[in-house]
């Protein structure tokens, strides 16, 4: 997408005509491209996705320029779609979000991180019903909120039921939700919780549903506080119980470090580049999304 298409024939064939090349889409990693005004990185996506002509497996997007209307267009042109990640993308809403998902009965992989506008707690029920064959799924909250419904979205991974991994990031549910998701997910095997802070440890009957899980991690609330690696059957490690959770309302550096990709530096030439491929995306296609996808541009 750096324009590589336009050097000769043989590479614009390449690019444009090999579907295969576009089964993965990878745009994380340059949302500073994006804040800087020297990539459309929704744009971008989009010409990727229509070149994967329906062979694409797996998008992860990092940015806030992503909206309902570019999950709408890889919902219509990925029916193939095994792997999703969306990391910090404010412009996708609970709505587009469910009306997307329903799309993609062959999900294994969701990662939904410090997405604002997809904080309806009853997404992961959606995500449950529509992705029966869903095996990994990470969700991590911007922030910590009050609530009232401590458990719908554990209820929601309870109904995951070929769940092998789950690491969930201030959730708020309790130990009557995580045996849920213990009891009904069979196929668990790895369980990272960071920063839920309604979970007791010191209960026995939840240490003794979790022994079966092979991997457990669980962090403190203080970000000092560096995590336990759990062998199959050992002891779950008890966490510091604080009064007051609220002021955990932000990820620290070493927790965004943990899952987010490094920024990419540029020098004067990269970025004199960018904006050089930024007009040459071709016109036909830009006239495609404006007419086929209205909202997407």
């Amino acid at each position: 997408m750096m324009g590589p298409d336009k050097v000769c024939r043989a590479w614009r064939l390449a690019a444009s005509d090999e579907p295969e090349l576009w089964r993965r889409i990878d745009m994380r990693g340059h949302a500073d491209l994006a804040y800087r005004g020297l990539a459309d990185l929704d744009e971008m996506a989009a010409v990727a996705v229509l070149r994967s002509r329906g062979q694409c497996r797996a998008f992860w997007g990092e940015c806030a320029g992503y909206n309902d209307g570019f999950l709408h267009l890889l919902a219509h042109q990925a029916p193939l779609l095994k792997s999703l990640i969306l990391i910090t993308c404010d412009g996708i809403t609970s709505e587009g979000f469910t009306e997307a998902i329903q799309m993609f009965p062959l999900l294994e992989e969701l990662q939904l991180s410090d997405c604002w506008n997809l904080r309806d707690r009853g997404l992961l029920g959606v995500v449950a019903r529509a992705c029966p064959r869903l095996k990994h799924l990470r969700h991590h909250r911007p922030c910590w909120s009050d609530t009232d419904e401590h458990n719908r979205e554990a209820m929601g991974i309870a109904m995951m039921h070929e769940l092998c991994s789950l690491q969930l990031f201030r959730n708020h549910l309790t130990n009557t939700g995580l045996a849920a998701i213990v009891d009904n997910c069979t196929h668990l095997e790895s369980l990272d919780l960071r920063r839920c802070y309604l979970i007791d440890l010191d209960d026995d009957a939840i240490r003794a549903k979790c022994a079966r899980i092979k991997t457990k991690k669980l962090y403190t609330p203080n970000s000092d506080d560096e995590c336990e690696d759990f062998e199959p059957a050992s002891p779950i490690w008890r966490r510091r119980h604080r009064k007051n959770p609220k002021r955990w309302n932000y990820l620290d550096l070493d927790d965004y470090a943990d899952y987010y990709d490094p920024w990419y530096g540029l020098d004067s030439h990269d970025e004199a580049g960018l904006e050089v491929h930024g007009r040459m995306l071709c016109k036909s296609v830009r006239r495609y999304l404006n007419m086929e996808w209205p909202g997407i541009m």
